[in-house]
């Protein structure tokens, strides 16, 4: 809540949410700690949930507005000694589509999914340039992919 607070003082609006939490420990579900588990799904589900959540009221005053929620290819398939990992993505991924069906017109949600592209600390520095996906971030934002809310977006068709 203080945090919109300090948005709304200095630009006294907000019309794009970009939810882009991400914390991932790797390894056999048996084998990460309970907090472990809880620090992925309250990061990169509950997290996303609560800041939308907070920020829908100021959101909806809005002519338009976007909410972009950053998922991952694990969030679309399944993957071993990533399950909770997973399932936290999954989840953001739900939301999204389920959401898009309860905010007004007005206010579109998608689902954008760096799919492995990104060279990262998380990828290990493997795949396109940060700058690359960012650009297909930004027209996603520009609304130029001609999606609907609640669609996915995979970087990966937008990359050459």
């Amino acid at each position: 809540k203080e945090m919109i607070k300090k948005i709304m003082q200095k630009f006294g609006k907000i019309d794009i949410l970009v939810n882009n939490a991400g914390v991932l420990h790797k390894g056999n579900f048996q084998n990460q700690s309970p907090s472990q588990i809880k620090e992925q799904i309250e990061t990169n589900l509950l997290g996303p949930m609560d800041v939308t959540y907070f920020m829908l009221p100021y959101l909806k005053k809005r002519k338009e507005a976007i909410i972009l929620n950053v998922v991952s290819m694990k969030g679309t398939f399944p993957h071993k000694n990533y399950v909770s990992y997973c399932a936290s993505k999954f989840g953001l991924r739900g939301f999204t589509k389920s959401l898009a069906l309860e905010i007004p017109k007005s206010i579109r949600i998608y689902a954008f999914n760096p799919f492995s592209q990104t060279a990262t600390r998380m990828t290990h520095f493997n795949g396109k340039p940060a700058k690359k996906v960012a650009e297909v971030l930004v027209k996603c934002l520009e609304e130029k992919l001609n999606k609907k809310s609640g669609d996915e977006i995979n970087a990966k068709d937008y990359m050459k």
